[in-house]
């Protein structure tokens, strides 16, 4: 298997020991091999926590990740009233207008399903700049809300390149395939917020940085 040390650029092997009784870990990257045993020796001294992530395909079942988003979409919402409407963000966010996608989320209530969006927007392995430290880092995740002319309102969450948007007022998605459309299938948390995804060679290989865009 191919994973990354995490937190880290460093990529990292997993394979079968010889003698079948554990598991070998290994760097890639020549280039990176002084790096991988710096990060074992750290945690071997207790010093820093050498974490080992090993991807596999994003797949969960529908249901229970539809809900999962629908209750960081509310989540998020209600963060967004107690900045734009703090006096009365409980109250919007109990009333009537979001019962449906309340019953989705705590009883898994609906007509059928609350279908979502779903794509791989960039690869697992893109860098981002630390915002603190300056260091590149694995993209994270991100979210926000988004409201179409429709008007509509989908929470739009991006996870190590993965994209998931759902829609808040009911269960359809045709509203932000054709905002997706009309937008020549640019992401909400990527262009339309001032980024870009670039891809430069490596080492005999290529990486993926996601960037600022610089106004010229």
């Amino acid at each position: 298997m191919q994973g990354y040390s995490l937190g880290t650029d460093v990529e990292v092997g997993l394979r079968l020991a010889r003698d079948q009784r554990g598991f070998d870990f290994f760097p890639l990257l020549t280039g990176q091999t002084k790096e991988f045993e710096r990060l074992d020796r750290l945690d071997a001294f207790g010093l820093r926590k050498n974490v080992l992530v090993f991807p596999v395909d994003v797949n969960p079942p529908k249901n229970e990740m539809s809900r999962f988003l629908a209750k960081m979409a509310l989540e998020a919402l209600f963060e967004r009233f107690l900045i734009t409407e703090p006096q009365n963000a409980r109250e919007i966010i109990l009333g009537d207008h979001y019962d449906r996608i309340r019953d989705w989320v705590r009883y898994g209530k609906c007509e059928s399903e609350w279908p979502y969006y779903f794509r791989q927007y960039f690869p697992e392995e893109t860098l981002m700049k630390c915002p603190y430290t300056g260091v590149w880092k694995r993209f994270g995740f991100g979210y926000d809300l988004l409201i179409t002319e429709l008007p509509e309102t989908y929470f739009v969450f991006l996870f190590s390149g993965y994209e998931f948007v759902i829609n808040l007022g009911g269960p359809g998605i045709k509203g932000y395939e054709n905002w997706l459309k009309n937008n020549d299938g640019k992401s909400w948390l990527v262009e339309k917020k001032g980024y870009f995804v670039r891809k430069v060679a490596y080492l005999g290989g290529s990486r993926h940085y996601f960037s600022k865009m610089v106004e010229i």
